[in-house]
């Protein structure tokens, strides 16, 4: 081996013996040649963008595309407001449907009640009409025992009291529900007449405001007339208004029918047989 050769040996010990130099053989990474098969610290790293390392590591968190879309796919959360809104107008609509409910239930009770009403005061009038002819007997004694139709004050002021005595009462309720009529109009006449005379009636208005008239709406005769009429079949369910107005309708009649019945009736006089004797 020449001197040259010596030389290089040298120089090639002096290198491996320099820690330093050893160092910095193994930080730095061998990019010779694409042949080399020796091991290459960026190996796998080929398709490692150096931009993509930069902008991930040091600059401003940004959404990718890829990210955006996919969270573009995710549903939004209701709006509050909106939501709000919602359970508003449901909760109306729920009130408006039960007060709705509420109302056709009450109108249905209402009905039972006016059928239940008018059923029970139809088997009584049927129970009463198959004794129709005993329920006439006993009707036509009772009223004569009492003093009916009443034909003066001091005649309903006895009536009135004899009114306090249940019994009598329920008696002439059951006998004067059957009279009929096919009006409210006929049956208030109807009933009011078989208890009242007009020669009575004349001296009373339903309120007592008349000048010279008593008040009739408290008497015991007044309440009798009207429970009679509602005891009736066909006007079971008359309001008290209606009744009331009827019976002041037959107040205000009451004088002219006294004048009329006190008129003298005129007889027609008869003519002679015009025969031969």
């Amino acid at each position: 081996m020449g001197a040259a050769g010596l030389s290089q040996i040298a120089v090639a010990k002096e290198k491996l013996s320099n820690p330093s130099t050893k160092k910095n053989q193994q930080k730095r990474p061998r990019l010779n040649s694409p042949s080399d098969d020796s091991y290459n610290l960026f190996d796998g790293f080929e398709e490692f963008n150096s931009q993509d390392l930069t902008e991930a590591s040091f600059s401003t968190p940004t959404t990718s595309a890829r990210s955006q879309s996919s969270l573009s796919v995710l549903p939004r959360p209701p709006s509050t407001a909106n939501s709000d809104k919602s359970v508003f107008k449901d909760t109306v609509d729920d009130s408006t449907v039960i007060k709705k409910i509420l109302k056709e239930v009450f109108a249905s009770l209402e009905l039972l009640k006016i059928n239940q009403r008018q059923q029970t005061t139809l088997l009584d009038l049927l129970v009463s009409r198959s004794n129709a002819g005993t329920v006439k007997e006993f009707s036509s004694e009772l009223e004569g025992n009492l003093g009916l139709p009443l034909k003066s004050l001091a005649a309903l002021e006895r009536f009135e009291i004899d009114l306090k005595d249940q019994s009598t009462k329920s008696k002439l309720i059951n006998i004067y529900s059957l009279v009929g009529g096919g009006s409210l109009a006929n049956v208030v006449n109807r009933i009011f007449h078989r208890i009242l005379d007009d020669e009575v009636a004349q001296h009373f208005c339903f309120r007592g405001q008349n000048a010279g008239k008593r008040a009739f709406e408290h008497l015991g005769t007044c309440k009798l007339i009207e429970e009679c009429v509602r005891r009736t079949a066909e006007f079971g369910d008359a309001k008290e208004s209606d009744i009331e107005d009827k019976i002041k309708n037959l107040f205000k009649k009451a004088p002219a029918q006294v004048m009329k019945a006190r008129q003298p009736k005129k007889h027609t006089a008869q003519q002679p047989d015009s025969g031969e004797s």
